[in-house]
């Protein structure tokens, strides 16, 4: 579920803008039991390192011009414009073999609260290498895509973008097939509980294969 860190810590690889579930609520209880003690390991090794959350702003290289001290206190300053947003229920879907959850129905303030902090931040991200706008084009992008990715070194986000808590890596028929019961099991107060995000959290990537962590989270005060 993330550790919460001091801002003085060395400086990560990269940046994220995350919804994380606040602790004791029912959907964070569910992430710490999928993620943590699940025997599933192998199904999860790839969303856990992320840690149990939603993207908002996806992880990206703190631009050379500006510091950490200056991201954290501009995300400190956009909180008070923005208000929760009352996403509603949640319920359980499959995205290209990925097990996910997502809004029951379509909630445009939450696709603009994420755009709103892929548009503000965008000073403190640093420009995608040709390396990383390769590696995006791999997975068959679409026209939207593709100029999404030009303008924001992204292509998920606006128009393309859909929220989501990944739940598993890519799973066959069969595998997914195993792990219902349980998820299904683990799931049930979840889906009862209608979710609103009151905050964002800045996570930091170590590298190295490292969980994200979590070093702030930021009340919507708007």
């Amino acid at each position: 579920m993330g550790h919460m860190i001091s801002k003085n810590e060395p400086k990560y690889s990269r940046y994220a803008i995350y919804f994380n579930p606040r602790v004791g609520s029912a959907l964070a209880e569910f992430g710490q039991k999928w993620f943590d003690d699940t025997p599933s390991n192998q199904f999860i090794a790839g969303p856990k390192r992320y840690g149990f959350h939603a993207t908002l702003k996806a992880p990206f290289q703190l631009n050379s011009q500006r510091t950490f001290e200056e991201l954290v206190i501009t995300i400190k300053h956009l909180v008070g414009d923005f208000s929760p947003v009352d996403v509603g229920p949640l319920v359980q879907t499959h995205m290209g073999g990925f097990i996910a959850l997502v809004p029951k129905i379509k909630c445009p303030d939450l696709n603009q609260l994420a755009f709103d902090w892929v548009r503000l931040l965008d000073p403190y991200h640093a420009p995608a290498d040709a390396a990383e706008l390769e590696r995006h084009r791999t997975a068959g992008l679409s026209e939207s895509q593709e100029e999404m990715l030009q303008k924001w070194s992204y292509p998920y986000v606006d128009k393309c973008f859909r929220f989501h808590i990944t739940l598993t890596e890519k799973l066959n028929s069969e595998e997914a097939k195993s792990i219902q019961p349980t998820l299904d099991e683990l799931l049930k107060p979840v889906l009862e509980e209608p979710l609103v995000i009151e905050d964002v959290c800045l996570l930091g990537d170590p590298g190295n294969g490292e969980p994200f962590m979590l070093l702030e989270r930021f009340s919507l005060t708007g």
